[in-house]
């Protein structure tokens, strides 16, 4: 199931799932629990994306318990190993989904062999060129106006050839959004929700079509290609801090970062507002935006609600990247918050997506951290969170297993704490520069973690 060496696949498959769009079998007419709302489109087929949708779907309630499995033969909890067989299910010949179909773009990183794009439709049908023929593997907009109120695209790592038109893909996907917006009517909103750590990037170079996208109808523009080199900021994960009109919670999400994740900086124009932050913002003068949020305008005739993020969707995690329920959270509150407004798509999900936030009184889960690793100059944090109230111990260890120092024992409260350790010993010396071992241990949870930390002052 995972991966799949002889294909290069980490979508996560037993089977490949072709099926014909939209699902009809969704219908109450035939037993199904309504026709499906959102079109998920996985433009960065084969690369992951899709594994990671099809866990929020499950998670969030976007897909019913009935319905696991039927995207390619697989559904497990937790951290169950996906290659488990009592892991497999045998929903055949079944589409995927509840609340949602799929579109899968077959070859999307390419740009003269992919197959199946959004704008398929309208691609270019001139008898000298393609000999008469073209393509109906896409949805033609009739069906998009017909059966869909909400699109999600997710683009994972790709920053370029994603939208066509342009040389070698006549497949008209810029087009096919524009006017699906275009379709929304006061009483028929249309949403679109797109995902990827290249596509504003993509989009701000191909050409007047992308470009107008972009700035006329997703009210943004790129301000850099890169958080990573415009903060200066070579943290491997970093703070996502969500703001309204997806949460009023203040939660803190985390995203990976580095030198080969291009998450996009992304400037709100007349109509856009900032949905989403990167921090810290380093040597780069704030904000950093990372979502850029459109709402509908009845004044001006735009009734669609569209949210851009620049980061890939499996990159999405919790706050300093060490699980991934902060995804589950991210996702459900962007389904219920602001496409909700729309359709129903996140239903009520069979796990809590509470992560650790700004002490609002979300559930809690035990979690530890380390900040300023290596520690060079300063003073070392250990972030830790407990579900409930219990006796923690924070210790230091060096290689050999001795206690070098103690920073806590003592009882704490439930939620979110910070310690630091500025490199002393319980005798009050500098340690010498070497690699030492936090630990933390939850006394009545029996929760245990011990995370490396170099010591190089």
């Amino acid at each position: 199931v995972f991966p799949q060496l002889t294909e290069g696949s980490t979508d996560a498959h037993r089977w490949q799932e072709f099926t014909v769009l939209p699902d009809a079998w969704k219908n109450t007419a035939y037993g199904g629990l309504g026709q499906a709302c959102l079109l998920f489109v996985d433009n960065h087929d084969r690369r992951g994306d899709e594994r990671v949708w099809v866990s929020i779907a499950d998670s969030t309630g976007a897909t019913a318990n009935t319905k696991y499995g039927a995207h390619n033969g697989w559904h497990a909890r937790g951290k169950v190993d996906v290659n488990d067989p009592s892991g497999f299910v045998r929903n055949l010949n079944q589409p995927p989904g509840t609340t949602w179909d799929m579109l899968g773009v077959k070859a999307s990183e390419s740009l003269n062999t992919n197959a199946g794009s959004l704008g398929a439709d309208y691609g270019n049908h001139a008898p000298s060129n393609v000999d008469g023929k073209w393509s109906f593997e896409g949805p033609s907009i009739g069906m998009l106006e017909t059966y869909y109120k909400v699109i999600l695209m997710v683009t994972g790592d790709l920053n370029s050839g994603i939208l066509g038109p342009f040389s070698n893909k006549s497949q008209d996907d810029t087009r096919m959004l524009r006017e699906f917006m275009l379709g929304g009517t006061s009483s028929d909103l249309r949403g679109v929700w797109v995902q990827g750590d290249g596509f504003v990037e993509d989009s701000d170079q191909s050409g007047v079509d992308q470009g107008n996208l972009l700035h006329n109808f997703f009210k943004l523009s790129l301000r850099d290609p890169s958080y990573f080199a415009l903060s200066n900021v070579d943290n491997q994960c970093v703070d996502l801090q969500a703001l309204n009109p997806i949460t009023t919670n203040g939660d803190v999400y985390g995203v990976r970062n580095g030198c080969t994740f291009t998450n996009d900086v992304l400037t709100p124009g007349v109509g856009g507002v900032p949905a989403s932050l990167y921090s810290p913002n380093g040597t780069a003068l704030a904000p950093l935006v990372s979502g850029v949020f459109h709402d509908k305008n009845t004044g001006t005739g735009e009734f669609w609600l569209s949210l851009i993020d620049g980061f890939d969707i499996r990159n999405l995690r919790s706050r300093f990247c060490d699980k991934s329920i902060g995804r589950l959270a991210y996702s459900y509150n962007v389904l219920t918050a602001i496409f909700g407004k729309i359709c129903a798509i996140a239903g009520t999900p069979p796990q809590t997506t509470d992560v650790p936030n700004n002490d609002n009184g979300s559930v809690f889960v035990d979690f530890m951290n380390l900040r300023n690793n290596p520690l060079v100059s300063g003073q070392a944090t250990v972030d830790f969170g407990l579900a409930k109230a219990d006796r923690v111990e924070v210790k230091v260890f060096d290689v050999s297993g001795r206690l070098v120092r103690t920073l806590a024992d003592r009882q704490f409260l439930a939620g979110r704490h910070t310690l630091t350790w500025d490199g002393v010993d319980n005798d009050g010396r500098t340690v010498p520069r070497g690699v030492y071992f936090t630990q933390v241990k939850y006394v009545n949870s029996r929760f245990t973690d011990a995370k490396k930390l170099t010591v190089l002052k």
